[in-house]
């Protein structure tokens, strides 16, 4: 259910399983030390990996400040779970709407958004992003240095 990027401190929670049914297999101690949960689709090369990389040292995420959660197209999460075992500050969504997190909240895309006791960015995928230099330009500028370059 659960692999490792970049360093052992970096969860990967594959929703192929259920997360409410299996989340006891998860070292939950570790995941509650997380920052910044991150939902993305599934990685589909070596490149976007990098890019990711690239994104969460910016933000100066080390190891243990986020979790990631791939979330395949026909699936879905209960984001209240998520909330409840994990208790992210930030919550970094490369192309997952919120419906998909089981929210019912409407989300301005590319902006960050308050919504229970945590910021919710909701921005294009990684696929899109990496190969379009004005939507990484708006992700880094307008985005994510107000919040994270400080």
């Amino acid at each position: 259910m659960s692999i490792t990027l970049f360093e052992s401190k970096h969860t990967i929670i594959n929703t192929s399983s259920d997360f409410l049914l299996n989340r006891n297999d998860l070292d939950l101690a570790v995941l509650s030390k997380a920052k910044m949960v991150v939902f993305t689709q599934q990685l589909n090369n070596q490149e976007e990996e990098d890019f990711l990389k690239k994104i969460l040292t910016a933000c100066k995420m080390t190891s243990s400040d986020y979790c990631m959660i791939e979330i395949k197209q026909d699936r879905q999460i209960a984001w209240n779970q998520i909330r409840d075992d994990i208790q992210p500050s930030f919550v970094l969504s490369f192309g997952i709407p919120a419906n998909k997190l089981g929210i019912l909240a409407l989300f301005k895309f590319n902006s960050s958004n308050a919504f229970d006791n945590c910021q919710f960015i909701f921005v294009d995928s990684l696929s899109t992003l990496q190969n379009n230099v004005a939507l990484k330009k708006t992700l880094w500028t307008d985005i994510l240095k107000p919040i994270f370059d400080k």
